[in-house]
């Protein structure tokens, strides 16, 4: 069946389409259809070029000796390696030509449009290629080929208004011959070795490119060549487009009379210019300000030649460098900005503007107007829910423009802001108490966690516990104790003089008076000794106790939230053994009078043993630290309190616990119970909690961001609205 089609191809010579305006008509050219194109292999869409302004000859170096019959299928086989072979999307060729004269779609995409071969190397832009079919080295094209060469290019001149004769500048996209970026001066009708490393179309074929030009001239007929406007866009404001005229230029071979004409977008005349030559140049004056937005055609015509047009873009202004102040937007339980979004964008001379803030369910929270070259507004009304608004901007005639912004609660006011821990105890103290209000203050070391974890509870919300370096008390919490100390208050130094240097103890006497070390031979016994101040002062008979080590496995994580209820409640915190309970805790229990124990964590922090050592014992666990934080806002705060306020900490980076520990004063004041979380996500336990409290409306978040991000911040306040 191909060959009985492959013959009629072969005997096919068509039916041109009717081109009365051109004074070169279609030659006949066998569709992909009738050569049988494989258009399954084809990859993609076709790619095009603004025009076409210069054609490439190609011998296609294959047999010279194919029948009619053949033929066919000798372009199918070159597709086929085009395509397979060189991994390209279709063939290369725009048109091929065989021995006896026949033209063949080769590309697909239109044979009148321009359309990007793979045929000329850095130069496939703005040409057509056109491939005799054979191998032309020695032996000369037949004249039956070259005849149909000049009938197809001289038809692509018509089309496209290049000369055959002439020449033009190009810029090489990077080719064998030529690096990208090279300009390079091209006959209009060029071999392809003219741009390329190659002997193509091979030498019998070059050694003519003279007369194949002379003859695609002779066939090209009368033509309009190289037309242009020099205004290809302009803006138009309030009618007034920028550009004050188009210039539209052409040239005639051989002269003639021509005409330009313009047309609006309606397809009304608003320019007519007629002329006589060989150059053609009409001058549309844009005055006044009558001109509307949309695409003007321009005309160059002559009679008996193919007429040339071009557009030129009459585009509205545009409303430029858009931004906004922030792209997250927190907000208070009543929905109001905690400040302002600032927005900005570049306008035109006195454009009128409007801006506008959109709710996600499409209600409008603000809008403003305003007159000028820049616009600079500012969202300050309230929010309607959290979640992603659009900031909408529009002005006179351009094209609106939106940037979305994120608008989150923050129900979490952050304390203790500083990166390092002594900074942050010092902030957390400034956030929790006024001048002199403080009875007393605990001072603990900084690196090392046993005693800052039990000096919560003696500080109650009495006063700050701060931290300092072991042999010099740092400047910062001086300036804070200072400040916050009442004249009678008492600064207790937890831990003896390995932690706490005697020059730091005398330097504080020196500065304060009252000055109480509290100290054991172990951390052990210091948490007992300070759990005998905290039972006396608060009469308690119920103890908390916590893991004492080892110090690299985080003891601390399952007793944070210990200590910041034992602050309130005046809980002490002992410490223990993981495995067997220590015998000074156990001593302690004995003399202090307790008679009920909390034992904080799971029993991978304190094992059975110690539950049984221990007087009527009740665990508080969960699966993981920031689940033991729940039980004790749950079993130990919300029987007592109705909790509406709470404390968010981290409670998992190494030096986490420093302002975990140093909140308990906080916790204590706010009747408000320590949840630990992930630094950059909310923890699934606590956000639990938060979801099933809903008397909690808010509360604090501490430490920097880099301990507790704003989006956790963030995510915990959703659940607080």
């Amino acid at each position: 069946p191909q060959r009985i089609a492959d013959r009629a191809t072969a005997a096919w010579r068509g039916t041109p389409p009717s081109t009365a305006s051109a004074t070169v008509d279609m030659p006949a050219i066998v569709t992909r259809a009738q050569w049988g194109a494989d258009e399954s292999i084809v990859r993609g869409q076709p790619s095009y070029a603004p025009t076409v302004e210069r054609a490439f000859v190609h011998h296609t170096v294959g047999s010279n000796s194919y029948s009619r019959e053949q033929a066919s299928g000798v372009v199918r086989g070159i597709q086929a390696y085009h395509v397979n072979g060189n991994g390209w999307s279709d063939i290369g060729y725009n048109f091929l030509v065989d021995r006896f004269g026949t033209i063949y779609e080769g590309r697909a995409g239109g044979m009148d449009r321009p359309v990007i071969g793979a045929q000329a190397g850095g130069f496939n832009t703005m040409s057509t290629g056109v491939a005799l079919m054979g191998t032309f080295t020695d032996a000369a094209p037949p004249a039956e080929a070259l005849a149909a060469l000049h009938r197809v290019i001289a038809w692509k001149a018509d089309v496209h208004h290049f000369h055959p004769l002439r020449t033009a500048t190009a810029v090489s996209a990077g080719s064998s011959r030529y690096p990208e970026g090279t300009v390079v001066e091209l006959a209009n009708v060029s071999g392809h070795r003219d741009v390329s490393s190659t002997s193509c179309p091979g030498g019998a074929t070059y050694a003519q490119m003279g007369d194949i030009r002379q003859q695609v001239r002779e066939r090209a007929g009368d033509l309009i060549v190289d037309h242009s406007a020099d205004v290809s866009r302009t803006r138009v404001v309030r009618g007034d487009p920028d550009a004050d005229a188009v210039t539209v230029r052409a040239q005639l071979d051989p002269p003639g009379d021509w005409t330009v004409e313009v047309r609006d977008p309606l397809g009304e005349v608003v320019h007519r210019e007629d002329g006589s030559g060989s150059d053609v140049g009409s001058v549309l004056a844009l005055t006044g300000a009558g001109w509307t937005t949309g695409t003007y055609t321009w005309a160059v015509s002559s009679p008996g030649r193919r007429t040339a047009t071009g557009t030129v873009a009459f585009v509205p202004p545009t409303i430029a460098g858009l931004t906004l102040s922030t792209a997250l937007v927190p907000v208070d339980a009543a929905g109001v900005l905690d400040d302002a979004l600032a927005v900005r964008a570049d306008l035109w001379s006195d454009a009128s503007w409007q801006m506008q803030v959109v709710a996600p369910d499409g209600t409008r929270v603000h809008q403003q107007q305003g007159q000028g070259s820049t616009l600079d507004a500012a969202w300050v009304d309230g929010a309607l829910a959290p979640g992603t608004y659009q900031v909408q901007v529009a002005a006179e005639d351009a094209v609106p423009v939106a940037r979305s912004v994120e608008v989150r609660y923050d129900l979490l006011d952050r304390v203790g802001a500083v990166e390092d821990p002594i900074g942050g105890t010092v902030t957390l103290s400034g956030a929790t108490f006024e001048p002199g209000a403080a009875g007393r203050a605990v001072i603990a070391r900084h690196d090392v966690f046993a005693d800052a974890l039990t000096g919560g509870p003696l500080a109650g919300g009495d006063g700050p516990l701060l931290l300092t370096t072991s042999d010099a008390l740092d400047p910062r919490v001086v300036t804070e104790l200072d400040r916050v100390l009442a004249d009678d208050a008492i600064v207790y130094v937890l831990g003896g003089s390995a932690a706490i240097a005697p020059a730091v103890v005398e330097d504080l006497v020196a500065r304060y008076g009252t000055v109480i070390r509290v100290a054991g031979a172990s951390r052990f016994a210091t948490a007992a000794a300070i759990g005998q101040l905290v039972v006396e002062q608060s009469g308690t008979s119920t103890a908390m106790v916590a893991r004492a080590g080892p110090d690299d496995a985080a003891p601390w994580a399952d007793a944070l939230a210990g200590g910041a209820y034992g602050a309130w409640a005046g809980v002490p915190v002992l410490l223990s053994d993981q495995q067997q309970l220590s015998a000074a805790t156990a001593d302690a229990i004995g003399a202090l009078g307790i008679t009920d124990t909390i034992v904080l964590g799971g029993t991978a922090a304190l094992g059975p043993a110690v539950e049984d050592a221990l007087p009527d014992p009740t665990r508080l666990a969960g699966p993981d630290r920031t689940a033991t934080g729940v039980e004790v806002a749950r079993r130990l705060w919300g029987p007592e309190v109705t909790v509406e306020q709470v404390v968010l900490a981290n409670g998992f980076e190494p030096d986490a616990w420093a302002w975990a520990l140093a909140a308990a004063p906080l916790a204590a004041r706010l009747q408000a119970p320590l949840l630990l979380t992930a630094g950059t996500s909310l923890s699934t336990a606590t956000a639990g909690f938060l979801d099933d409290t809903p008397s909690v409306r808010g509360g604090r978040v501490v430490g920097p961001q880099a301990l507790v991000s704003g989006e956790v911040a963030y995510a915990a306040s959703d659940r607080l609205r």
